[in-house]
């Protein structure tokens, strides 16, 4: 999957993706966003994460370092640089 097909612009290089609080931060190459194993969860089995476990959202992020997988995500942020 290339960036326009997910309607980035072609400058786009990197991602950041910052908890809610902006306390914690990961920025990955657009490369490194797999589609078989990047995602955005909100829930695990059927159950909202609690807050201790990233409400509302985390990154689950396969075969990257935990502390890849932000949780508490509040923002997204498309970098060109």
């Amino acid at each position: 999957m290339c960036s326009s097909d997910l309607g980035l612009k072609k400058e786009a290089k990197r991602v950041n993706f910052i908890s809610i609080d902006g306390s914690y931060s990961q920025i990955l190459a657009l490369e490194e966003i797999k589609p078989d194993g990047f995602l955005i969860a909100y829930q695990f089995n059927d159950n909202e994460f609690s807050k201790y476990h990233g409400y509302p959202l985390r990154v689950v992020a396969k075969d990257q370092a935990g502390s890849i997988w932000v949780k508490w995500l509040g923002t997204i942020e498309v970098l060109d640089h």
